[in-house]
């Protein structure tokens, strides 16, 4: 890959969904690209891009490293090393899995690892949220 955000970077991880893909690169950062009119390319924007773009390196990703990552053209979701669950994208159904249905343009922390009474995640500036430490969570593979 010589264009956009890629360019340079060695490919780990690569999942495509109906329109829009997603790749981890060596050091567990994410990029996309394709449609965005579901926030799903989690860079903080709504354009779609021919090109990959890193997904948005604050919040929920801060200080991460992904091993996986899965998009199905609608929403993405990455794993951790620390076995956190981290995404973005629609959220009609609350697809990411963080107690909501409100889409996020921004990665966040799903399952046991969202805090239940935290501040809406597109709030701006970013807080870190009350609530008890994350619990372990098993992903069978």
């Amino acid at each position: 890959m010589t264009q956009g955000a890629l360019a340079g970077k060695t490919l780990t991880y690569i999942s495509a969904g109906s329109d829009d893909a997603c790749a981890l690169d060596t050091r567990g950062k994410a990029y996309c690209w394709g449609a965005d009119g579901d926030d799903e390319l989690g860079n903080g924007e709504t354009s779609n891009s021919k090109v990959p773009v890193a997904a948005f390196a604050g919040g929920a990703l801060a200080g991460t490293t992904l091993t996986q990552i899965s998009t199905d053209g609608y929403h993405s979701c990455a794993l951790d090393t620390a076995g956190a669950v981290i995404c973005w994208g629609d959220n009609n159904f609350g697809e990411l899995g963080e107690n909501s249905v409100t889409l996020s343009a921004e990665p966040v922390l799903a399952g046991p690892h969202a805090p239940p009474a935290c501040a809406r995640h597109l709030a701006k500036p970013r807080r870190p949220c009350p609530g008890p430490p994350p619990r372990t969570w098993t992903v069978q593979r």
